[in-house]
């Protein structure tokens, strides 16, 4: 049977830490990051993959952990800026996960995911970030190349952005890679191990963790900078070395992701993903002038210190990207209920940049990948209105099962038929019976079911107190959280080892019209 569903939270960590290269720890000069702590978190990490304990507390300490280890890593802006990127990201997989549901199998989800909701979001996010922590104020290099930090299709190979951060890096050195890593000839056989892993990482034999790849382009530094001062001349100058060291880190980090998309979903989806991030940037230029003009127009106009100005552009980024975001969400509600036709829309955007009228021009660019089910809306639907029904029987609930099966939906909607016993079980207060049924829809819908895990997730909740399940109980609750459900007798209400009692306890009791 084909697993439907999100990936799972642990796996979008793993995954996150993967790509990043950090937890790797052989070359790292950080000693208050051992290797006790490496194992303890990917400890931790198995454990949140296992969903066992308390998933945001856990989630919250594993992310902690990830901030400490990229803050090791770049400069302060940058740092600040890649941190809310990933936080954009992550909030769009908990926001699909809690609104949209999927009947798509976890890689299907993924891809899906990937297309129509990181790279648009991706896009947005790292034009908005850069500019938020006034960034550019750092001076720092990059590549001439607007997306240096993306794949580039050549012919049927793909070249991979932490090569082209290499052979710029060389550029900006004004040596060849045989030069670069090993300056003067004498250091061959110090460096020359370097000098084989960097020709390796090149032709993309191998991608390195991010302590070895430091490891090599900070010795080259230093042998750069002996072999200059040989010759009278001064070291390479500092912001050269941070430049490279942080396009390296994040080449590297896109450079994992990119061939993990080309290896599961082939090159039409990577170049599709490149396509689709791109013209989304491209768009924003207008946006990012107009921040521009406007940061400086306020510095100007209130006369502001320059110790004060990282905080205008935070705050005149941060409302702006507000506003914006208001106003296309009621624009998409006139054009969706009628009040406004789409060529209204497009006209009413112009004045906000091409950014603002792309999703009106340009649908076809954001079409779904994949087409709904035939049959998926008409038996979701009618699989809710079984299991309201007053009369619901178990051979009602086998007639719709059957239905399912027929339509060859029973994978899309695994969480469905469980539920529906769980609720004739539960009406017969037949309590036992009626959790085991829960527990299996609760189980299947975590991932898969969106908005409609709220009412599911209550009843599991109410029926592990009614079953004196205390670790089933928690759990639930902890996912309730998690998603930002309200449970009954918590509401708002922190879950506390207190109000968690008082819930369990009156739960036990409580009986609602289900």
């Amino acid at each position: 049977m084909k697993v439907v569903g999100f990936p799972t939270q642990g796996e979008v960590l793993q995954f996150v830490f993967d790509a990043s290269g950090v937890l790797p720890r052989k070359y790292e000069r950080d000693e208050s990051f051992d290797e006790a702590r490496k194992k303890s978190t990917q400890t931790a990490l198995r454990r949140l993959a296992n969903e066992v304990g308390q998933l945001d507390p856990n989630l919250g300490k594993l992310l902690v952990t990830f901030s400490y280890l990229i803050a090791g890593v770049l400069p302060p802006r940058e740092f600040w800026a890649f941190g809310d990127v990933f936080f954009d990201l992550f909030d769009t997989y908990r926001h699909a996960l809690k609104t949209e549901g999927t009947y798509l199998t976890k890689s299907e989800t993924a891809k899906w995911f990937l297309l129509e909701s990181a790279a648009p979001r991706l896009a947005i996010s790292v034009a908005k970030q850069l500019q938020r922590y006034n960034v550019a104020e750092d001076g720092l290099l990059v590549p001439a190349d607007a997306f240096w930090y993306l794949p580039k299709r050549d012919g049927d190979n793909w070249q991979w952005p932490l090569e082209r951060v290499m052979r710029w890096a060389y550029e900006l050195a004004g040596t060849s890679i045989q030069r670069f890593h090993c300056p003067d000839d004498t250091d061959m056989a110090l460096l020359g191990k370097n000098l084989e892993s960097a020709k390796n990482w090149l032709a993309g034999r191998n991608l390195p963790s991010w302590s070895s790849l430091l490891k090599n382009f900070d010795e080259s530094f230093e042998a750069l900078d002996r072999f200059r001062a040989k010759q009278g001349l001064p070291s390479l100058p500092e912001t050269q070395k941070v430049s490279v060291r942080t396009a390296l880190f994040l080449s590297r980090t896109a450079t994992y992701i990119s061939t993990l998309v080309q290896k599961h979903f082939g090159n039409q989806t990577l170049q599709e993903f490149c396509d689709r991030y791109c013209l989304l940037a491209e768009s924003i230029a207008d946006n990012t002038k107009i921040i521009r003009e406007l940061v400086h127009q306020l510095i100007a106009r209130e006369q502001v210190p320059p110790g004060e100005w990282d905080k205008v552009w935070f705050v005149v980024v941060t409302d702006y990207w507000y506003k914006f975001a208001a106003r296309q969400d009621l624009l998409s509600q006139a054009v969706a209920s009628g009040r406004i036709t789409v060529d209204e829309a497009i006209e009413a955007s112009r004045a906000f940049g091409r950014l603002a009228a792309l999703q009106f021009e340009r649908s076809e660019a954001f079409a779904p990948q994949h087409s709904i089910p035939d049959g998926f809306g008409e038996l979701l639907l009618e699989g809710f209105a079984v299991r309201k029904s007053r009369d619901l029987s178990i051979s009602g609930i086998e007639v719709y099962r059957v239905r399912l099966e027929n339509r060859g939906l029973t994978e899309a909607l695994p969480w469905m038929v469980p539920w529906q016993r769980s609720t004739y079980y539960y009406r017969e207060r037949k309590y036992a019976e009626a959790f085991q049924f829960i527990q299996d829809a609760y189980e299947r819908a975590q991932y898969c079911a969106g908005a409609h895990q709220y009412l599911l997730v209550n009843q599991y909740v109410e029926l592990a107190a009614k079953n004196d399940k205390w670790k089933e109980f928690t759990q639930g609750v902890h996912w309730a959280t998690y998603l930002g459900f309200e449970v009954r007798w918590l509401r708002k209400e922190p879950p506390t080892k207190e109000n968690l009692e008082f819930a369990f306890e009156t739960l036990k009791r409580a009986v609602y019209s289900v």
